[in-house]
């Protein structure tokens, strides 16, 4: 009889709890990304992506399709080989359907997807508040 109690015991434990275990947090409160608008240019951290959309995404400000993820550019105009800790955001052209290059608005360099626009140690050097060259 004890037997038969645990059994039943467990097995309701497990059913009221399945839901929770199945239950994927990230895929219930959607990603958080980095997004930018790409007729006002206002750059939003927190913006909050169903599960399943992509890029460009609705605006809930405006009800438009106009929020992309951005490239960062850490690079300092006029200074090679200096980086800076606040990046300036950037839309690639190609995410736009525009034809060429992307260049950044700041310092003039090429952004690519993946952009590298700086040395890792010149970005480190930024981050920890010291100059560095390339």
């Amino acid at each position: 009889m004890a037997c038969l109690i645990s059994a039943c015991s467990l097995a309701l434990l497990a059913w009221l709890a399945a839901p929770h275990l199945r239950a994927d947090p990230f895929n219930r409160s959607g990603r958080v990304l980095t997004v930018m608008d790409s007729v006002t240019g206002v750059v939003r951290h927190d913006f909050r992506a169903p599960p399943d959309a992509s890029p460009p995404f609705v605006n809930p400000g405006t009800g438009d399709r106009t929020l992309f993820l951005p490239e960062r550019c850490h690079a300092v105009r006029g200074s090679p080989g200096l980086a800076t800790r606040t990046p300036t955001f950037v839309i690639l052209n190609e995410d736009l359907g525009r034809d060429g290059p992307t260049r950044c608005p700041d310092c003039g360099r090429a952004v690519t997807r993946h952009n590298k626009s700086v040395s890792d140690g010149a970005l480190a050097a930024a981050f920890a508040g010291a100059p560095a060259s390339e």
